[in-house]
C-alpha cells in the first residue's frame, strides 16, 4: 500500500506540472493547481493506514493457512480480513466524499486562499472514489505476498503505473478536465492494479472469493454513513 500510494505520488510529481504548462496553464497557475490537488492527495492517503494495520496482521496467518494447504482457512481469513477492510475504506471514503469541503477548510482553511480550498475539496471527491481501491490492493498484495506470489504485486502495480501515466497524460491535458485530471487517473491507477490483484488470487490461488458479499454490504454502508454525515452537518 504505502509503495503504491509512494509510486503514485512520483508518477505525479514528474508529470502533472509539466502536462499542465504544456496545455497552455502558466506556471504559477500550474503551481497552484497543483498544491491544491497535494492537499487532497494527502488526506486521500490517511485511510490506508488503518487497512495497512490488517494487510500487517494478515500475512501469518495467511500463510499458515497456505503451508497446511488449508485453502478453506485460506479461503475464510482472506475474505473475512477483505470484508473488514471494505468496511473500513468505504465508510471512510464516504466520509471524504460528503464532508470534503469542511475537511479541507478545517486542515488548511488558515494556510490557502478559499479557491484553493474548494478546488482541493472537489479533487478530494474524486480520490474518495479510490480509497476502497486503494484498500483491495494493499490487502491482495498481502495476501499474494503470503502465498508466495510475491512479484505479483509489483506487476499489478506496473499495471496501474502505465495507467496513471496514460491517463494523466490525455485527462490532464484536456482543458475541461485540467487538473482533475490527476486524481480521476488516480481512480483508475488503483482499480487496474485492484483488478489484477483479484484476477490472480480467483484465477490462479483458486480462492472463492465472491466479489458481491465482499462489495455490496460495505457499498451500502458507506452510502448510509456519508448521507448520515452530510445531513448532520448541514444541519
Amino acid at each position: 500500500g504505502a509503495a503504491a500510494i509512494s509510486l503514485t505520488n512520483v508518477i505525479d510529481s514528474a508529470l502533472v506540472m509539466n502536462i499542465l504548462q504544456k496545455s497552455g496553464v502558466p506556471l504559477q497557475k500550474s503551481m497552484w493547481l497543483y498544491g491544491s490537488y497535494t492537499y487532497a492527495a494527502n488526506l486521500f492517503n490517511l485511510p490506508n493506514a488503518l487497512v495497512a494495520t490488517i494487510a500487517v496482521s494478515l500475512i501469518p496467518r495467511v500463510s499458515a493457512a497456505y503451508a497446511k494447504r488449508d485453502i478453506k482457512g485460506l479461503n475464510m481469513t482472506a475474505c473475512s480480513a477483505l470484508k473488514i477492510a471494505m468496511l473500513l475504506a468505504m465508510s471512510a471514503a464516504a466520509g471524504l466524499y460528503a464532508l470534503s469541503y469542511p475537511i479541507v477548510y478545517l486542515l488548511y482553511g488558515k494556510s490557502i486562499d478559499a479557491a484553493a480550498v474548494e478546488a482541493s475539496a472537489g479533487m478530494l471527491r474524486t480520490l474518495a472514489l479510490a480509497v476502497p481501491l486503494l484498500a483491495t490492493v494493499t490487502l491482495t498484495s498481502s495476501i499474494h505476498q503470503s502465498v508466495g506470489n510475491v512479484g505479483l504485486p509489483v506487476v499489478s502495480m506496473l499495471a496501474g503505473s502505465i495507467v496513471k501515466i496514460v491517463s494523466n497524460i490525455i485527462l490532464i491535458g484536456i482543458p475541461e478536465i485540467n487538473i482533475f485530471g490527476a486524481p480521476a487517473s488516480t481512480v483508475l491507477c488503483y482499480a487496474a492494479a485492484a483488478g489484477v490483484n483479484m484476477y490472480f488470487l480467483i484465477v490462479d490461488k483458486n480462492l472463492n472469493i465472491k466479489l458481491i458479499d465482499i462489495y455490496m454490504k460495505p457499498i451500502i454502508v458507506g452510502i448510509l454513513t456519508g448521507y448520515a454525515a452530510e445531513r448532520v452537518y448541514s444541519a
